[in-house]
């Protein structure tokens, strides 16, 4: 969820008069099981919850970080900052000088 938050999912607006351009699951885009690779995660269990038997959640947290990372990752991988989400393929190339 956070890598389509980062790199993928925007709501376009009409600048004129405020209204969403995309607010239907035709226009808006968001990634799918096809767009990303093979995840691997990890479960570590330490038993430190104030949950039944010990459990503790988990849960979506990691989608709050995870825009940060993406965007230090093409600083690093190209020298240039890309500030505004998502970090589309054109705001990259625009960041480049090369449009």
């Amino acid at each position: 969820m956070g890598i389509g938050w980062g790199l993928n999912e925007e709501v376009i607006k009409d600048p004129t008069t405020g209204i969403n351009l995309n607010d239907n699951l035709i226009d808006y885009r968001w990634l799918t099981m096809n767009d990303i690779g093979p995840i691997d995660y990890h479960l570590v269990e330490g038993g430190l919850g104030l949950g039944p038997y010990g459990t503790s959640g988990i849960g979506e947290c990691v989608g709050a970080s995870s825009h940060g990372v993406m965007m230090n990752a093409i600083y690093n991988a190209i020298g240039k900052h890309v500030d505004d989400f998502p970090a589309t393929p054109q705001k990259i190339l625009k960041a480049l000088g090369k449009i």
